[in-house]
């Protein structure tokens, strides 16, 4: 659970009354609040989390935009956040666009990195881009798991790609991946 402070709680309020989201008028708010170099890398992550919960991603980036304009220290809990921001949205080209960021950077991906933009594509249906995703993220050297499988197999499902749900589920039992109960009812259904 995060838990924020009665300051930043009416940071966070400020900011999701604010009619638009431009970076000069989001710098302002955060400067007024945190100072100069904008919040340290605790409370950025508050502040991302308490955006993400609000259904604002949009808002959450801009803040990751100034931080990163400040010279603030933006790290990849605070790309997690967005990713997953974005997943729940439904916004799966924009979370596959900021894990390409990360990538690009001096971050590596890690499995909720992966996990997040997997799941955005499976909800957004596109069982092809999970797929590669998945390829990518054992290539990457980030161990595949129970979730990013789970995800893949379902966007497979959607897809009416049972061969390559089912491949994916017999791959879990290779690569020791430990399968669940969700896992199995979505290849079934696959």
């Amino acid at each position: 659970t995060v838990r924020c402070s009665t300051e930043e709680a009416k940071l966070i309020d400020e900011l999701l009354a604010a009619p638009m989201v431009e970076l000069t008028q989001i710098g302002s708010a955060l400067q007024g609040h945190y100072g100069k170099h904008g919040p340290g890398p605790h409370a950025a992550s508050r502040l991302l989390t308490m955006l993400a919960r609000s259904k604002r991603p949009d808002l959450a980036e801009t803040v990751v935009k100034w931080m990163s304009v400040a010279g603030a220290d933006v790290n990849l809990y605070h790309y997690n956040v967005l990713i997953d921001a974005f997943a729940k949205a439904g916004q799966w080209v924009k979370a596959c666009v900021l894990l390409s960021k990360v990538g690009q950077g001096k971050m590596r991906s890690d499995e909720i990195t992966c996990n997040a933009t997997i799941s955005a594509c499976d909800k957004g249906g596109e069982w092809e881009m999970v797929l590669e995703l998945l390829n990518a993220m054992v290539q990457g050297m980030v161990q595949m798991n129970t979730i990013a499988c789970s995800a893949a197999i379902s966007a497979c499902a959607k897809g009416c790609e049972w061969v390559r749900a089912l491949g994916l589920l017999c791959a879990m039992v290779q690569a020791r991946v430990q399968a669940n109960t969700i896992t199995y009812g979505t290849a079934v259904g696959a």
